[in-house]
C-alpha cells in the first residue's frame, strides 16, 4: 500500500528518534532504502521550501526590485506585493527567483 506524505514524515521522524542506521531501520520495518531515500530527498526539500515559479507581467515585464535586509528574512517589494524570504535561502535559489522576476 502507498503512503502518504505525512506517513513518509513520520517514518523520518521514527528512524531518526530510533539511532538505527537508515539500513538497519529499513530492514526492521520491511521498507526499501530506494524508496526511503527518495521520499526522504523529494518531502525533506517540499517540506522546508516551497519554489515559486514567477511568470512575468505581459503588460510590464522589468520590475523595480527593492530588497530590504531583515535579521531572519528579506522581504522583495513588487509592484503586486512583498514576498518575504526566509534569511537561511541558498544564494543559488535567490539567484534563480530574481532571474525569474526579471
Amino acid at each position: 500500500m502507498r503512503k502518504t506524505n505525512s506517513e513518509w514524515l513520520a517514518i523520518f521522524k521514527q528512524q531518526k528518534d530510533s539511532k538505527l542506521s537508515i539500513d538497519a531501520f529499513c530492514q526492521k520495518h520491511k521498507l526499501a532504502t530506494s524508496s526511503f531515500y527518495k521520499y526522504r530527498k523529494l518531502l525533506t526539500k517540499e517540506s522546508h521550501f516551497i519554489q515559486a515559479r514567477v511568470l512575468p507581467d505581459p503588460v510590464e515585464a522589468k520590475h523595480n526590485v527593492d530588497i530590504v535586509n531583515n535579521q531572519t528574512s528579506f522581504t522583495l517589494e513588487l509592484p503586486v506585493g512583498r514576498l518575504s524570504i526566509p534569511a537561511s535561502t541558498s544564494v543559488t535559489y535567490l539567484i534563480q527567483l530574481i532571474r525569474g522576476l526579471a
